[in-house]
């Protein structure tokens, strides 16, 4: 059902993402929790620096499929 559904809305120019990327709620979420295992607090820069790489890396991803 899922991919008759994403072929309709692809036919209607409707792009499809993963949640992860339409939300990075989840990967801010994984960073809170690596530097709590880790005893360390990043500044607002490592955090924007690292959540730009994962969203990136991800997009182009999934784009290229």
């Amino acid at each position: 059902m899922y991919m008759f559904v994403v072929q309709i809305l692809a036919k209607k120019g409707m792009l499809i993402l993963p949640d992860i990327l339409a939300n990075s709620g989840g990967v801010v979420s994984y960073f809170e929790w690596v530097q709590n295992i880790q005893g360390f607090m990043w500044d607002e820069e490592k955090v924007n620096r690292e959540l730009k790489t994962y969203m990136t890396r991800a997009s182009n991803i999934v784009l290229i499929i």
